[in-house]
């Protein structure tokens, strides 16, 4: 059932909502919550939905949303999870009087329930009609962060994070109004293009955001190289073979065409700055894999212990940890309670499913994953309702990709250096799956 959009302010929030996803630098800076948690826009848009929903006694229509959502539901029970396992993790910090440590915590699980919210609130009051607008403005917020990341790049703009943020990343970590790890703007970029493929290849109706999107597309593609970001880059090659040898087999020769031609236009269009970043970033990861070998001598796995910024190491120390500590894992030892595991050397284990066993155990594991294939058995469901959906498998594709990439990495989850990526996720699939259902009709247009 879908309802109309009456309440304004309600939409004024999901837009700034979204400019927040775009714009990250703090809106209010404090330590309270961390050094690294200040306050940001989506901080005070979600309180401002939540307030919102209360007064118009909209809460239960937001829950029922979530609840009978195929997808939804399974990320709903997961923060539900999370929320009972942070009482373990207030314990432990309190017992070590970390309370900075607590503080962190009930703002990761505030964002958690945000993103959420912001996509049940789109799931209920928008559909495949009204729901355009919104995804115009999505799209040139990425496009015109896009020009920003060029600009700095070029050197006409520095950065724009403070100095704590650029000592921990690099003097090179340009990441325009996005987090300064490379992950974040690089996995932005790649969801900015999901958008775009996914407008150009339903032919949306709109001439001006057809544009938009090849505009997006074009900036997108030699950015996600001068960001730098492997595991960005592997997500993209993964959904680029998954679409295609799933779902688009016949068109592999025109790609392969193509590619010696976008190279060919990007070396005429980039200026020297930017083609020098694309091949720093080229020449600085072919030395970390061959590390003084041969391509053709390298096993897989020696690549991926080259490549892996120490993740193997990490790896074998953290399997043993939670070996060792069985006892926990089908609870956790307590959400975003990673100091336990320092003893690893790194609290964060880089792979999102050893985090969770070691955070919300098995159950809070079987629920992200549950969520994360639910798109993939919904999508399959409806393809089988229309057949001829022209945008048939671009979320299979996206979501198989974005499993292997976790593999490497947490960037669909709330820790500090991802920001907004899992909201912003959460926004492009729910509002790609708003296509796939059929038009509501007059009577369940109608506001409850």
């Amino acid at each position: 059932m879908r309802y109309s959009l009456r309440i304004s302010l309600i939409e004024v929030c999901v837009y700034l909502t979204m400019f927040g996803y775009w714009y990250n630098l703090p809106v209010i800076s404090t330590t309270i919550f961390g050094g690294y948690n200040e306050f940001r826009i989506y901080d005070f848009t979600f309180l401002a939905l939540t307030c919102l929903l209360i007064k118009h006694r909209s809460l239960k229509m937001i829950f029922f949303t979530i609840k009978s959502d195929a997808s939804l539901k399974y990320i709903y029970w997961f923060a539900v999870w999370a929320s009972i396992m942070t009482l373990p993790t207030l314990v432990f910090v309190a017992l070590r009087g970390n309370f900075v440590y607590a503080g962190m915590t009930i703002m990761f699980l505030y964002h958690l329930w945000g993103y959420i919210l912001l996509a049940a609130v789109i799931l209920t009051y928008y559909d495949s009609v009204t729901v355009v607008p919104l995804i115009k403005w999505f799209l040139v917020l990425s496009t015109l962060h896009l020009l920003l990341y060029y600009l700095q790049v070029s050197g006409t703009i520095g950065h724009l994070w403070a100095q704590q943020y650029i000592d921990a990343y690099g003097e090179n970590a340009f990441s325009g109004t996005l987090g300064p790890n490379r992950i974040t703007p690089g996995m932005m970029a790649f969801l900015g293009l999901i958008i775009s493929l996914f407008i150009l290849i339903n032919r949306f109706n709109s001439k001006l955001l057809r544009i938009i999107a090849w505009v997006n597309i074009f900036l997108a593609i030699p950015a996600i190289f001068m960001i730098g970001s492997r595991t960005t880059f592997i997500t993209v090659v993964l959904f680029v073979l998954f679409y295609l040898l799933l779902y688009r087999i016949r068109l592999i020769p025109v790609v392969v065409i193509l590619i010696p031609l976008f190279i060919i236009f990007y070396n005429q269009g980039l200026n020297q700055k930017q083609k020098d970043r694309i091949t720093t970033n080229i020449e600085w990861n072919k030395r970390k894999l061959l590390r003084g070998e041969k391509l053709d001598d390298l096993t897989i796995i020696e690549g991926y212990e080259n490549i892996g910024s120490n993740r193997v190491q990490i790896i074998e120390k953290y399997v043993p940890f939670l070996l060792d500590h069985y006892y926990i894992l089908p609870v956790g030892f307590g959400f975003n309670n990673r100091i336990i595991a320092s003893s690893t050397g790194a609290a964060s284990a880089h792979n999102v499913y050893l985090s969770l066993l070691n955070e919300v155990g098995f159950i809070g594991l079987w629920l992200y994953i549950s969520w994360l294939f639910s798109y993939i058995v919904t999508e399959r469901k409806r393809n089988k309702l229309i057949p001829h959906y022209r945008g048939k498998g671009l979320i299979t594709s996206l979501v198989l990709a974005m499993i292997i990439s976790l593999m490497a990495g947490e960037h669909l989850y709330v820790y500090r250096p991802c920001f907004a990526i899992l909201g912003t996720f959460l926004f492009v699939i729910t509002v790609m799956g708003l296509f796939e259902l059929p038009l509501r009709t007059d009577e369940d247009s109608e506001l409850k």
